[in-house]
């Protein structure tokens, strides 16, 4: 039970906070990136997963045309 519930918190946070990361530029992503990874994996698991997914979007042909 504690683990589907932290899950779909964890996919929550991940929606939220990836759609808010559109509006930042590339290499401020990459700074908050390192900041999380350097504060704590754990706590920030949802946001680092969601900056790494929308840069490694970011480089392919459709997030180039777009970014």
């Amino acid at each position: 039970m504690y683990t589907s519930s932290k899950t779909q918190v964890l996919d929550e946070n991940y929606s939220k906070f990836r759609n808010t990361l559109h509006n930042i530029e590339t290499s401020d992503l990459e700074i908050l990136l390192d900041a999380y990874i350097i504060i704590d994996l754990s706590i920030f698991e949802a946001q680092i997963k969601a900056i790494k997914d929308e840069l490694e979007f970011r480089n392919t042909s459709l997030g180039k045309e777009l970014f």
